[in-house]
């Protein structure tokens, strides 16, 4: 295989993205926020380079826990994001000649990655299945909160700190009410897209967001 089309690579954090652009026999790093200004920013900075997004092969883990975000803004600006197995890009490297192999995954293996195998492109999940993702999600975080303030009103109440368990009572109340809520619109959404309900145990184990306006500071 010729490799003269450019290649994208990119390692995953929660804050940033590490990239690495494989063109014209050369490796070029970028890195830049994890967020919608750094992905245009990446969009801009390969044109400068006169790469073109239009159809650039992109490795990532698309569906790492920081990643769904930039693989659905890099495939709506045209390039194609591939979904990479960790452990398929491990023994790719293991492959490569003594000189160049390498024992961690960064952006630019997975670049190289990217442009001697051409792996298949990913397939964005569908808007109603991520919503329905995200709501659970957010299901869990409350609940698990409810749980911690539970406790901690418990102690307060052992400790004769009534004053303070009042104030944390308030606080799962507040809790609850957005549970209550939150399971209606899970229900509401399920019964407008009864397909997803089949997959509703595979969605529960999306991580849970943090935090709480209800909550004391």
């Amino acid at each position: 295989m010729t490799n003269t089309q450019p290649a994208v690579g990119i390692h995953v954090s929660k804050l940033k993205l590490d990239v690495a652009l494989l063109a014209r026999g050369e490796i070029q790093n970028k890195v830049v926020e994890n967020d919608l200004a750094g992905f245009r920013w990446l969009r801009d900075w390969l044109t400068r380079h006169e790469v073109s997004v239009a159809g650039l092969p992109v490795c990532m883990e698309a569906t790492g826990p920081y990643s769904e975000a930039a693989a659905l803004a890099l495939t709506a600006m045209g390039m194609v994001v591939s979904d990479v197995d960790p452990e398929r890009v491990q023994a790719f490297a293991s492959s490569a000649p003594a000189p160049a192999r390498q024992s961690g995954i960064d952006a630019v293996l997975l670049a190289r990655f990217c442009a001697e195998t051409r792996p298949a492109p990913w397939v964005p999940p569908p808007v109603a299945f991520r919503a329905l993702r995200a709501w659970l999600a957010q299901l869990h975080a409350l609940r698990t909160i409810r749980l911690g303030e539970s406790r901690r009103r418990q102690n307060y109440q052992l400790a004769g700190q009534e004053a303070l368990a009042e104030h944390v009572r308030a606080a799962i109340a507040c809790l609850d009410g957005q549970v209550r809520q939150l399971e209606r619109d899970i229900d509401a959404h399920l019964h407008r897209h009864p397909a997803l309900a089949r997959n509703v145990e595979l969605v529960k184990r999306a991580p849970a967001p943090a935090g709480n306006a209800c909550l004391p500071h």
